[in-house]
């Protein structure tokens, strides 16, 4: 084939068909622009297949993370509406100002001896975000929730490390001037771990000096203030990542590789 056009191009000299090789030469042109205009379409269109798949095993992968994620939030969820209930306990027993009921303390103060946090760590989701896929995204529901996700940890980190310094700076060193622990905790423990039994005995603890404790009340007031924000923020990003599981889900239906 090659020595055919080396041939029809030294006839066209010979012949003095100027014309009619320009004509030719073009042609030839085109032939070679159309193979590779071509040939990029089948690059372009391999490399979107790829980024689609890569973008779906992603989705399959944030999807199982979102679920454990989501089965963790919702343990502390429950813990949060007994710590709110144990916490208002507390202050009802105190705003009562009687000494017979203050004892009952005993029962409820457990709530101000936990500090509670519930950031799930997301390793998949930031990887994701590290190497700039999001960009790569068409499904703007998608994108919008995962930048939902990142304000609601973000906001549920800082709530924590105020309970966090909270705890330490204030309730710790109350408790243990104030109170027997062993009397008013469970034991130190987090969801799922098994708490720490404590040695009970010890000098005890004088409830009927509570009742005026302003100290007392500005902390448990405090710790209820924490932990409803806690649980908003916990329910917030509940929300968030049940709804980046269903747009994934979406995805993933609509546009399973082959």
């Amino acid at each position: 084939m090659i020595h055919f056009f080396r041939k029809l191009r030294r006839g066209y000299f010979t012949g003095s068909k100027a014309g009619r090789y320009l004509k030719y030469a073009l042609g030839e042109i085109i032939l070679v622009v159309i193979g590779i205009l071509i040939a990029l379409q089948i690059n372009d269109w391999s490399a979107k297949r790829a980024e689609e798949r890569l973008l779906h095993d992603y989705y399959v992968k944030i999807q199982d993370e979102v679920n454990v994620s989501l089965d963790y939030l919702k343990l502390y969820a429950k813990e949060y509406e007994v710590l709110i209930s144990d916490i208002k306990r507390s202050l009802a027993l105190l705003n009562a100002n009687n000494a017979d009921s203050l004892p009952k303390l005993r029962n409820t103060l457990n709530a101000i001896c936990t500090a509670y946090t519930a950031t799930p760590d997301l390793p998949i989701i930031e990887e994701f975000l590290d190497q700039k896929l999001l960009r790569k995204i068409d499904n703007d529901s998608i994108k919008a929730s995962f930048q939902h996700i990142l304000f609601q940890r973000k906001m549920t980190a800082r709530i924590e490390h105020f309970v966090d310094d909270d705890y330490n700076s204030n309730i710790t060193p109350f408790i243990i001037k104030e109170f027997n622990y062993a009397e008013i905790s469970n034991g130190a423990g987090d969801l799922g771990v098994k708490r720490v039994p404590l040695i009970e005995g010890g000098p005890q603890t004088d409830f009927n000096t509570l009742k005026d404790n302003v100290a007392l009340w500005n902390i448990i007031n405090l710790k209820l203030e924490t932990t409803v924000l806690q649980q908003i923020y916990n329910n917030k990003f509940i929300e968030a990542l049940e709804k980046l599981n269903h747009f994934l889900e979406e995805e993933i239906t609509k546009k399973a590789p082959e």
